[in-house]
């Protein structure tokens, strides 16, 4: 799973703190392991991802340290094309 945070709540890089808590609520109800008997493992999985991309965006400092963080990655992956 090579998604960003952004794209586990499915919201934009520039979303706003309510769109990053909504994102959060929907994708959480969505990958909650007890919604997802038959593929649990996977879920749990996701459920996990999405919870740490919450917790990282929902905090100022921490969103502002992960966007440089993946400024840097862009920049490095466009520089070894």
């Amino acid at each position: 799973m090579d998604l960003t945070y952004y794209q586990l709540l499915g919201v934009p890089e520039t979303a706003t703190p309510e769109q990053i808590r909504d994102g959060y609520r929907r994708q959480a109800m969505a990958w909650h392991p007890d919604r997802n008997p038959n593929n649990r493992l996977e879920a749990e999985e996701r459920f996990k991802a999405i919870a740490n991309a919450y917790r990282a965006l929902s905090d100022a400092t921490s969103r502002a340290e992960y966007d440089e963080w993946l400024g840097r990655r862009a920049n490095e992956s466009e520089g070894a094309g």
